[in-house]
C-alpha cells in the first residue's frame, strides 16, 4: 500500500469547487494524479463530486482558506499524513472586483491582495517542505493576461496579477537552487466563462463622490460580464495546466485564449501611448468619455476627464 502511495504523484488545487479550479482537479485526476481539491467551504463541493463520479475518478476535498495560515497548515498536514508527498501545487484560489482604482476602498484592496497575492505565497511556502521530501515540486500559479496589460475598471485585480507575475519570476529562479525537478509556472488566461462574474460586481460604494461619472462602475462591470459571457469555458485552461504539469521541461508561462495572446503581443509591440489608445477604445471609455462631455457642465467635465 505504501509503495503505491509513493508511486502516485499528488496534486493540490486551491479554489477547486468551481470554475478553473474544478476543471483542473477533474483533468488532473483523469491524468492519474492523486488530487486534493481545496476551498473555504467543503459543503460547496457538490458539483465537483458529481462530475468526478460521472468521470469515474476520485478527488479528495479538503477545507483551506488561503488567507488563514493555520487553515493552510492543517490542510498540508493532512496531505502529508495521507500521502507523504506533494508533487504539484496549483494556486488557483482568487477573487476580484470592478471599479476605478481611486474609487476602491482600502478594505477592498487589502482583502484582494490577501487572497490573490499573500495567500498564494503562504500556500507555496507551507507546501514546499513536503515537496522537498522527494526532491521535486512544481508550482503552477494562475495569473491572467491582465497581469501583463491592465484593463480600466479592473485595476486592482490587475495589480494583484502583476504582483503574481513578479514573485513567480523570482521564485522560479530561486527554485533552481533546489534542483532540476523544481519548477514555477505561470498560466495567463484571458476571459474565461466562470462564476467569477458573480462576485465581481459587488464592489463597495465609494466613500466619496466619484470624479468619473455615476455610471462608470456599471460600465466597468458590464464590460467584464460581457467578456465572460463570450469566453470559452474553464476546460481550455485546465488542459493547459495539465500540459504544464506533465511536460519534462515546462515553459515559464503559458498564454491561454487567442484574445489573451493578442493582448500581450500588442503590449510588447506598441509604445505606451499607442497601447493606451487601443485600451481606451476597446474598453468603451472613448464612447463613455464623449457621453460625459456632452452631458456634464464644463467645470464638471473638466474634473471628469482630467
Amino acid at each position: 500500500m505504501a509503495t503505491n502511495q509513493q508511486a502516485t504523484k499528488t496534486a493540490l488545487v486551491t479554489g477547486a469547487f468551481s470554475g478553473i479550479g474544478l476543471a483542473t482537479a477533474l483533468r488532473l485526476a483523469q491524468d492519474g494524479w492523486r488530487v486534493y481539491a481545496s476551498g473555504r467551504n467543503v459543503s460547496k463541493n457538490g458539483e465537483l463530486n458529481a462530475q468526478a463520479r460521472a468521470l469515474g475518478v476520485e478527488i479528495k476535498s479538503i477545507a483551506m482558506d488561503v488567507t488563514d495560515e493555520s487553515s493552510i497548515e492543517t490542510a498540508i498536514d493532512q496531505i502529508a499524513r495521507e500521502t507523504g508527498r506533494l508533487d504539484l501545487l496549483v494556486n488557483n484560489a482568487g477573487g476580484g472586483f470592478t471599479g476605478a482604482v481611486t474609487d476602491s476602498t482600502n478594505r477592498q484592496i487589502r482583502q484582494l491582495f490577501e487572497t490573490n497575492v499573500i495567500g498564494v505565497v503562504a500556500v507555496t511556502r507551507l507546501a514546499l517542505p513536503l515537496m522537498l521530501r522527494h526532491q521535486q515540486g512544481r508550482v503552477i500559479n494562475i495569473s491572467s493576461a491582465l497581469g501583463k496589460a491592465a484593463f480600466p475598471g479592473m485595476g486592482i485585480y490587475a495589480a494583484t496579477k502583476f504582483a503574481m507575475e513578479g514573485f513567480s519570476d523570482a521564485m522560479r529562479l530561486e527554485f533552481k537552487i533546489l534542483g532540476p525537478d523544481f519548477h514555477v509556472i505561470l498560466i495567463e488566461p484571458g476571459y474565461i466563462k466562470t462564476h467569477f462574474g458573480d462576485n465581481v460586481n459587488n464592489a463597495e460604494p465609494a466613500t466619496q463622490a466619484t470624479p468619473y461619472g455615476a455610471s462608470y462602475a456599471t460600465l466597468a462591470a458590464n464590460n467584464v460580464q460581457a467578456g465572460i459571457d463570450n469566453a470559452p469555458g474553464p476546460k481550455i485552461v485546465a488542459d493547459v495546466i495539465a500540459k504544464a504539469a506533465r511536460q519534462p521541461n515546462p515553459k515559464s508561462r503559458y498564454g491561454v485564449t487567442n484574445t489573451a495572446k493578442m493582448l500581450m503581443f500588442l503590449r510588447r509591440l506598441l509604445p505606451n501611448r499607442a497601447f493606451d489608445s487601443v485600451m481606451f477604445s476597446i474598453s468603451g471609455l472613448g464612447k463613455y468619455a464623449a457621453t460625459q462631455r456632452a452631458t456634464t457642465k464644463p467645470s464638471a467635465a473638466k474634473l471628469t476627464l482630467s
